[in-house]
């Protein structure tokens, strides 16, 4: 957390998407032959967030942390506050898994998906400079504002699961095309793939913008003087103007 002069927990956030999409290419000759995968396919797409208790890290210093990419840095209203006394890190890890199957259209292939599930843990990690006392006045005030930003991000869950699972059925309404079964298979699976890592990204981006919202100069200054300013770290003497 930043008072004047300090940089206030910066959020950062670090999204990787793991896949895993099991392909089973199953023809059907009884079907009629024809050249065009225009069928309704309704898959079955489950969401499975999970999060686990916030890790607390106190190894790095303000300067560490105040040297460490952050949501606020970008803000122009919080250019005065330098120094980061908190800061709180989220990291999605994605897995998806799935079903798919291919049918003969005369010369042709449709593939459509049967199942998918995306499986996300989401981690967390806040940081407090190792300059607070634990238990402290400032201590508490920094650690119940970072609070704020970990709360808001369980209030996002279920939108971070629905964006993902509209985003995939969005793609796999209808059957993909291609010249072999292993072509249409492919290209399914990467439509898929690409579906749920763009719903993360823009979930991502969304996220950022709430969590802008806490981040502003009152909230700074309300954490500072809430323990009064000669409570808070010092740098070269200097009382710290940040969170």
């Amino acid at each position: 957390m930043k008072t004047p002069g300090m940089r206030i927990w910066g959020l950062a956030a670090l999204v990787s998407l793991g896949v895993m999409l099991l392909g089973a290419c199953t023809t059907s000759s009884g079907q009629p032959a024809t050249e065009v995968c225009d069928e309704q396919v309704n898959p079955q797409i489950t969401i499975d967030v999970l999060t686990v208790k916030p890790v607390e890290d106190r190894h790095l210093d303000i300067a560490a942390l105040s040297a460490r990419d952050s949501l606020d840095k970008t803000v122009p209203e919080l250019q005065g506050y330098q120094d980061t006394l908190g800061s709180t890190s989220a990291e999605l890890h994605a897995q998806l898994d799935g079903d798919m199957r291919a049918d003969p259209r005369g010369m042709h292939w449709c593939a459509r998906l049967l199942r998918a599930t995306v499986k996300i843990k989401w981690d967390t990690t806040v940081y407090l400079a190792r300059e607070l006392i634990p238990g402290s006045c400032a201590d508490k005030a920094v650690r119940q504002h970072e609070a704020k930003h970990v709360a808001l991000d369980r209030d996002l869950l279920p939108t971070l699961k629905s964006d993902v699972e509209t985003s995939i059925l969005r793609v796999t309404q209808r059957p993909v095309w291609g010249a072999g079964s292993s072509w249409a298979l492919q290209d399914l699976k990467a439509q898929v793939q690409k579906a749920a890592e763009a719903a993360i990204d823009t979930f991502q981006t969304q996220r950022n913008r709430r969590q802008l919202e806490i981040d502003t100069p009152e909230e700074y200054n309300r954490v500072a003087a809430s323990c009064g300013q000669n409570a808070f770290p010092t740098i070269n003497g200097k009382a710290a103007t940040g969170m």
